[in-house]
This record gives structure tokens, sequence and C-alpha cells, in this order.
């Protein structure tokens, strides 16, 4: 349920009281539709764009949390992904996984999910796209969307043929003009010619903060509007801007509907 809640988190108490395994049981199988339901769009837009090439592309997954569900289409055209994340919990749970420890949290649903029912490839492919994955991350980073600059300054280069950012803008912006100070610092890292992808949750604008929960713990997340995401894109320097509405079940908001949508932004 998303609501205003006093006491609720933000910022750098995400260091202190997010838990990034807990927030894994989300991901646990297949059945959260708005976490499930970005994952065909993302396949339709590298299958349409990079499908008909032998693609290499260089990717960043920004505010990744401890969730690789995002990239697993995407290492299909990929020779170098770089996963940037916040907190050293989610960290530890994505290196987890790349080094098969047995306490790290198991993506195969997903993997079958993305290979076999939307690809339509066999058990085989689905192990050996989990390997493709591994070998596709080259480097898991810290990243700070308040400081400048936001990552270790090898990373912050104007090389990446596409930056992600999936369901984490919302989550670490305390306003609009963070919002779009974000945006603009994201928009910098993508080469010319190449796309910014942001998954992203609408609901109505006022009040202005609201809250979601990780295991019964509030954080606050900024409420968009769709609206204001395509003016912000377009504002930061991105020459077009295409919104694909994710079909995902009403979220059961006590003060308005929540809607989700992938942003596809072109740089020129």
């Amino acid at each position: 349920v998303y609501e205003m809640e006093e006491g609720a988190f933000f910022g750098e108490d995400y260091h202190t009281h997010f838990d990034a395994k807990n927030y894994l049981k989300r991901f646990a199988d297949t059945n959260v539709p708005y976490k499930v339901a970005p994952l065909k769009p993302l396949h339709d837009f590298y299958q349409s764009h990079y499908g008909s090439t032998l693609s290499r592309l260089k990717i960043l997954d920004i505010g990744c949390g401890p969730v690789i569900a995002y990239i697993i289409t995407a290492a299909s055209y990929a020779t170098e992904i770089v996963l940037s994340e916040y907190t050293a919990s989610s960290r530890r749970e994505i290196t987890q996984w790349i080094h098969k420890d047995p306490s790290a949290h198991d993506w195969t649903p997903y993997f079958k999910y993305i290979v076999k029912d939307i690809e339509g490839k066999s058990d085989e492919e689905v192990a050996l796209r989990q390997e493709k994955v591994r070998n596709a991350i080259k480097s898991v980073v810290a990243s700070d969307f308040f400081k400048d600059p936001m990552m270790s300054p090898e990373y912050m280069v104007a090389d990446y043929d596409i930056v992600q950012a999936m369901l984490c803008l919302e989550q670490s912006s305390g306003s609009k003009e963070d919002y779009v100070s974000t945006l603009k610092k994201m928009q910098a890292l993508v080469k010319p010619g190449g796309k910014f992808l942001l998954y992203s949750q609408q609901k109505d604008e006022l009040p202005s903060m609201a809250t979601y929960h990780v295991t019964g713990t509030p954080f606050y997340f900024l409420r968009v509007s769709k609206e204001f995401v395509e003016k912000s894109l377009l504002l930061v320097g991105y020459s077009s801007v295409q919104a694909i509405p994710v079909d995902v079940p009403p979220c059961e908001c006590k003060d308005g509907l929540c809607s989700f949508t992938l942003f596809i932004a072109s740089k020129d």
C-alpha cells in the first residue's frame, strides 16, 4: 500500500534500514506484476533496436538495487555491463550471485520467464543465459545521486550505448528539482546516438511524497506524473521520448492509483 507516513526513511537511511535480502523476497517468483511487467517491453526494445545486428553494447544499469532481472535480456546484446548501486548490501547481493555463493538469491524463475516464455528457448538456453549475464557484468560499483561525481570518475564517461534506471529515481529524489538534476547527470553518460531507459512509477502528485514498504519498513518516494517525466527528459537534453505503458494491475493506493511506464529517450 502506497501512502504518506510519518517517520519513513530516505537518503542515507537506506544504508542502515534497507534490507536487501528482505527486499529480494519480492523477487522470489514471477508473481509480482510490477516487477515482471517491464521484462517484455525491455525484450521488445532490445530485439527491435539491436536484434538484426551483432551488437556489442556497453550498458550502465544505475540505481539497480540488488536486482539483476532487468539486464537478463540486455546481456544478449552487450559485451560490458556496469551495475551501479547506492547501498553496500545490495551490491553484496549482486556479487554473491555473480560468484555463485550458496546464499545468493535464486534468479532462475526470471531467467525461465524471459528465455523460455518470452523468447521460446530451451532449458539449456536458460543455463547459458545465466552464464552470459555473469560474464557480461564487468563492474559492480557504488553510486550516490547526491554527490558530484555520483560514481568513481572512471565510470563517469559519456560512452554508454544504453543507460537504464529501473524504479529508482522516484525513491531517491526528495523533490522534483532533485529528480531533474539526477536525470541530467545520467544524460551526460549516454553517448551520442545512445538511449536512456527509465522504468518509472506515476502517481497523483499531491501530496508530493508517499511511502512504500520493505517488509514493514517505510521509505519515501516522490510522486511524479507521466507528463512531468516526459518534459523532464526533454529538458535535460534528449531529442525524443517514447512512453510505453506497462501493463500492471492498479496498485492498492490509499489515495490514488499508481501506474507504470517505460520511457525510452534518445540522444542525438
